[in-house]
């Protein structure tokens, strides 16, 4: 490559080198939104009364621990307040499992409390 090429080159590495910055900070970004939006839609999955929608939510949400600020809390409610058509003992045993997954050392007490309170926290369905 003779001198004057290569300094075209050198000239628009930045560039382009910013610009793949720019597409990669792009898609993060977007990635970082969607993720959001998924996990608000699976916390209100979580909630439904249906148990095997609420159990698929409750497991899919382990998946998404950059976004465990937003999901632990709203675990531990649902732990003290859910109720779902059938299965509530399952479904309490996802959500703890799904908090160990999160690794949701603020979640030791209310799950204490739950398991104290005599609700069902295990398995209790038929298959």
């Amino acid at each position: 490559m003779n001198p004057q090429a290569a300094a075209v080159m050198t000239a628009r590495r930045p560039l382009w080198l910013a610009l793949l910055a720019i597409g990669l900070l792009t898609a993060n970004a977007a990635w970082c939104q969607d993720s959001t939006e998924v996990v608000k839609g699976l916390l209100q999955d979580v909630r439904d009364p249906d148990s095997e929608k609420a159990s698929a939510a409750a497991q899919d949400l382990a998946a998404y621990p950059q976004q465990r600020s937003q999901i632990i809390p709203a675990l531990i409610e649902v732990l003290r307040t859910g109720q779902w058509d059938r299965c509530n003992g399952d479904m309490r045993e996802q959500i703890a499992w799904t908090l160990e997954k999160l690794n949701a050392r603020e979640a030791v007490l209310p799950l204490l409390d739950l398991a104290k309170s005599g609700r069902p926290i295990e398995h209790e369905c038929a298959e």
